[in-house]
């Protein structure tokens, strides 16, 4: 599918939750994590339907947003609060939390940051993990475009 929303890099820390699959390349489950429910939110409505329709809303864990309506939902709530979670969507006890780094028009300039960690601590620290994301989008964000070449006019 063209147009996937998929992980590009990864660091892990030392009470990083381990999740096997999460790795560069990883493209299944966009509805299901932080990271990808970033990047659906940088997408216009009628790309993130399509995209949706076609990758489908599989169900990871009894936590799973499973409709359309649902995940709209849950991305407006992410976009006002300024950081997009998920409590044990995608694997029971682990929860994941992002921000968006470049919301760029282009695809392929997207990025968004997220932190993975067990829900207890998610839930507990939340405002703490969206202050530290936020700062550290800030940053990346300043690094990303000092280095890129200028775009054409």
């Amino acid at each position: 599918m063209s147009g996937r929303v998929a992980l590009t890099g990864l660091v892990e820390g030392p009470r990083s939750p381990y999740l096997e699959d999460l790795i560069p390349g990883f493209d299944d489950g966009a509805h299901a994590t932080a990271l990808g429910k970033a990047l659906l939110a940088t997408m216009r409505p009628e790309e993130r339907y399509r995209y949706v329709r076609e990758a489908g809303l599989r169900v990871f864990t009894r936590n799973t947003l499973d409709s359309v309506e649902a995940l709209e939902a849950d991305l407006a709530a992410g976009e006002r609060r300024g950081m997009f979670v998920e409590l044990g969507q995608y694997r029971p006890g682990v929860g994941c939390a992002s921000v968006i780094v470049l919301p760029d028009r282009d695809p392929e300039r997207r990025m968004v940051l997220a932190v993975s960690a067990p829900v207890a601590d998610l839930t507990k620290s939340a405002t703490i993990f969206r202050a530290k994301l936020t700062d550290l989008s800030k940053d990346v964000a300043a690094l990303v475009t000092a280095a890129s070449p200028p775009r054409p006019a």
